[in-house]
Formats: structure tokens, C-alpha cells, sequence
């Protein structure tokens, strides 16, 4: 029989830390299965809102949906006082985190106790940089409003602390100072893992991953720490690691060009496609996500020609086609 440990035990006390970062849209239902069948040990829902989360049913509907079938079995090893690892390994349950956009307690709160029996953790998103996420007063428009988030922190810990630990994601700031003062702020308050994306709120996705940043961020933390940026694979995963010293390294891009990455696969094996297409008609994935994905997968496979293909496609039905020919052709 496994055991369920908190997100924050999972890292610090076994030999875990692969993570499946949140993103918006793609990291539903059917994606996090996939990517914890291939080694990834904590899985993110995408950022939602937690002012529609909480007053609507139909959003709640929209947003979320779990089942048994999501959180892999790993069997891991136990952490030693010395750091090393024991032996003998122990069948753990991987852990899911719902992530939230909030800028006031009360309603981040509320989506933290109505989908507590649902997931390990819930996270504060205080890193989405986008202009309407900032100019709505959530996301990275927190990040220099640290009063703000010990304030969600603790009334949500003071609420469900008991029974749903809270985590929060930040981007590192030029002023060092303020990342220090954000990150002891969400810790005393009750945050139990710090997640760090190392990239400033004005840099986008192309500019190169600050390991330094990260590594600095890390220490102002008391808790668990996981990097995030730049870990395009197994291998950059590890050197990450390596560099910053934090608990886990969690990937974006990375797994939706290779869900299988953690495995250490070098590029996503066919099987893992067949894998996902089965979970997405299982859990009715939506034709256009459905369609981003599998895209994502194969893009670097891809002649120009098969991908103007590809964009032409506009059905499940006409999609499945399109992917048995190109598995002919890869095969065969």
C-alpha cells in the first residue's frame, strides 16, 4: 500500500524532485497524468482564478477535475541524516498542487477549503507576468506587495492549514532585498515550499534562466525550495539542481516538448503519444488543447511541410488519421 506525504515531505525526505510546473491552459487533467507516468513527482494545475473558483460552480466545473488515476505510485527512497539515501525504497504517492491567482485573502481562502479533499497543496501565484494578470493586481503584481501575501498565507493556513498545506511561486526581483523580505514573509506566515522562477517580472520566456538568482532566493528560504526555468531536459534538470541547491526543479516548456523528459527520455517516445491521445479521449480533452499538444511533442520531428499539415487539421477524427500516417512513416 502506498503512502500520501505532503509535497514539502516529498522533496525534503525522499529522493523526489521532479515537478511539472503550472501553465496556463495546458497543464490539465490528462497532461499531469501523463507526465507523472513518466517519473514526475509533483504536478501543477494551471494558475486559476480564485475569485471565479470560489463563487461559481460552473467554474470550479470548468477548471478542475482529478481522479484516483492522476497521482503515480514511485517507489522512493528515504532521505538519511547524513544526506545520503537508504537502500531500500518504499512505494510513495506523487503529489498535486492547485495553483491560484489571488490578491486578497478571503476568496483564496474559499478555493483553498472547497478543493482541500481534492489536492496535497495548494500555491499563490505571485509570478505570472503577463500585462492583464498585473494590471487585475495578481500574479507578479504581488511581488512587491509582501504584506499582501503573508496575508493570504496566513488566513488560508489559519483556515485549512491543518488539513491542505500552502505554497507559494514568486519570480526573483532586481531589488534583492524585496525577494528576501517576500519569501521570509510568505515562510513565517505558513508557506511550506517556496517555488523560484529565475527570471524577473519584465523578462520573457527567451531570456536565459538566472541560476545565480535562484541560488541566492534559495537561501532566504527556510522551507523547500523548487527552481524553475530553463529545464529542457533530464540532464539540465540536474545541473539546475546542482547549481542552485534547491529541493526540486520543475519544467514548463521542457515537458510539453517532452512529457517523458524526467525519464530521461531524449525526445517524446511514440508510446507516450499513444499514451496521451488514450488520456485525452478518456477525460474529453478539448479539440484545440488536444491539438496544441501533440504539436508541442513532435514539433521538432516535424518537416515545414508536415506542420502546415498538421495546422490544417481541424478534427479529433481527421487528427487520429494524421497521427497514425505519421507513425507509419516514422516506423516503417
Amino acid at each position: 500500500m502506498s503512502k500520501t506525504v505532503t509535497p514539502a515531505e516529498l522533496i525534503n525526505e525522499y529522493n523526489a524532485w521532479t515537478v511539472q510546473a503550472p501553465m496556463v491552459r495546458y497543464s490539465k487533467q490528462p497532461f499531469r497524468e501523463l507526465c507523472a507516468s513518466y517519473n514526475t513527482h509533483i504536478t501543477y494545475t494551471p494558475m486559476m482564478l480564485s475569485k471565479e473558483f470560489a463563487r461559481s460552480e460552473f467554474a470550479r466545473a470548468a477548471d478542475f477535475s482529478t481522479s484516483n488515476s492522476e497521482r503515480a505510485i514511485f517507489n522512493l527512497s528515504r532521505r538519511k541524516p547524513n544526506g545520503e539515501y537508504e537502500k531500500t525504497t518504499e512505494p510513495i504517492k506523487g503529489c498535486l498542487i492547485a495553483q491560484f491567482a489571488a490578491n486578497e485573502a478571503v476568496t483564496f481562502s474559499q478555493s483553498a477549503e472547497l478543493i482541500a479533499a481534492h489536492v496535497d497543496a495548494i500555491d499563490l501565484n505571485t509570478g505570472c507576468p503577463t500585462q492583464w494578470a498585473y494590471e487585475e493586481g495578481i500574479g507578479s503584481a504581488l511581488l512587491r506587495k509582501p504584506e499582501v501575501v503573508a496575508d493570504i498565507v496566513k488566513t488560508t493556513y489559519d483556515r485549512v492549514g491543518s488539513k491542505l498545506p500552502i505554497t507559494v511561486k514568486i519570480r526573483i526581483d532586481k531589488e534583492e532585498r524585496r525577494t528576501e523580505q517576500l519569501i521570509k514573509n510568505a515562510v513565517m506566515a505558513g508557506a511550506s515550499i517556496i517555488g523560484i522562477h529565475g527570471r524577473y517580472r519584465t523578462q520573457s520566456s527567451t531570456t536565459p534562466v538566472n541560476l545565480d538568482g535562484i541560488a541566492l532566493a534559495r537561501s532566504f528560504s527556510s522551507v523547500p525550495t523548487i527552481s524553475n526555468g530553463d529545464a529542457w531536459s533530464l540532464e539540465q534538470s540536474l545541473d539546475i539542481k546542482d547549481k542552485t541547491g534547491c529541493n526540486g526543479v520543475m519544467s514548463a516548456r521542457g515537458l510539453l516538448a517532452n512529457p517523458a523528459m524526467f525519464a530521461g527520455y531524449e525526445e517524446t517516445p511514440i508510446e507516450c503519444i499513444d499514451r496521451f491521445i488514450d488520456l485525452s479521449m478518456s477525460y474529453g480533452l478539448q479539440f484545440p488543447l488536444f491539438h496544441r499538444h501533440i504539436y508541442y511533442m513532435l514539433e521538432s520531428k516535424l518537416s515545414k511541410t508536415q506542420r502546415q499539415s498538421w495546422h490544417n487539421v481541424i478534427s479529433t477524427a481527421t487528427a487520429l488519421d494524421w497521427i497514425e500516417e505519421y507513425k507509419e512513416s516514422v516506423l516503417y
